[in-house]
């Protein structure tokens, strides 16, 4: 589950995973909420909390659903342990935060089922802050629903 370096591209091929789509389809929210929880507490790392697609679904045509929870690096470890990842990925990926740039990239973390994936968005074509004034400026549209966890660093 160690993070990767992948780099966030456009447009995605109909092959590609339905992280990848989640990802394509609400980079807005996701950005919006990754700066919101920087701006609150400091470092830390955006959770989604998604229901995954059925087998063969359009991921062009797919409505998702989930949660997201910003975690402040203070409790990172908490909450990994909650979602039963591994205590040696845990430093790896709290080493990736601290290195991450929040201004500019996004430290995902996808929750479905039984699958955690972590993934370190870079090289964003629309940076995090971008997203936070895109969905305020356009608040009816999205009206996004974030949880906090952490203080200030």
């Amino acid at each position: 589950m160690s993070p990767s370096n992948r780099h966030h591209q456009y447009p995605l091929k109909k092959n590609t995973s339905w992280q990848m789509a989640f990802i394509r389809d609400n980079l807005p929210v996701l950005g919006y909420a990754s700066w919101d929880g920087f701006s609150q507490v400091g470092w830390g790392l955006l959770v989604c909390h998604v229901d995954r697609p059925p087998a063969n679904t359009d991921l062009n045509f797919h409505s998702w659903r989930f949660e997201s929870e910003f975690v402040g690096v203070g409790d990172i470890e908490r909450c990994l342990l909650d979602l039963e990842v591994p205590l040696a990925e845990t430093s790896s990926l709290i080493d990736a935060i601290a290195q991450s740039d929040s201004s500019r990239e996004i430290m995902l973390l996808i929750h479905s089922g039984r699958l955690v994936e972590a993934l370190w968005l870079r090289a964003l074509a629309t940076t995090p802050p971008d997203c936070y004034q895109q969905v305020c400026d356009r608040w009816d549209e999205f009206m996004p629903e974030v949880t906090i966890r952490g203080t200030l660093n």
